[in-house]
């Protein structure tokens, strides 16, 4: 399966290095590009990209990156992306710790009317939310 994905801090790292063990092609990117993933991506055996080229021909697009940061991703990411492509998010929201607090503060309402919104992907796009603090010593995907 192609996958790409999009920030590679604890969560991102990690599935994106079980997701290539287990024989997946997968391509990873961050906000700083392709050059600060070079390293990580020949460690697990993935390609570095950017954002686009994570999103570009995927067939699930992992999405590992705090709110504030996912709300910086270009708006027209998605525009090209494969039709049926299946948008997973792992953002965990940390109001007044690390995250913004806002009036509708739940993690519902904030991915209802949120960032992936303003992204331009599409309800039938969006997906599930992992919330969990991953070790690369746990089982596979």
């Amino acid at each position: 399966m192609k996958i790409g994905v999009i920030g590679i801090g604890e969560i991102g790292g990690t599935i994106a290095r079980r997701l290539s063990e287990n024989g997946h092609s997968v391509r990873i990117a961050n906000s700083r590009g392709p050059d600060a993933v070079k390293r990580f991506a020949g460690e697990i055996g993935a390609r570095p990209t950017d954002v686009y080229g994570a999103v570009e021909g995927a067939e699930v697009v992992l999405l590992s990156m705090p709110f504030p940061a996912a709300a910086k991703l270009p708006r027209d990411l998605f525009d090209q992306a494969t039709d049926g492509v299946t948008v997973v998010d792992t953002a965990n929201y940390y109001p007044d710790v690390r995250d913004p607090a806002s009036r509708r503060s739940t993690p519902e309402c904030l991915r209802a009317s949120g960032y992936r919104g303003s992204l331009g992907v599409p309800s039938s796009r969006r997906s599930t939310v992992l919330c969990s603090t991953p070790s690369p010593n746990w089982g596979s995907p």
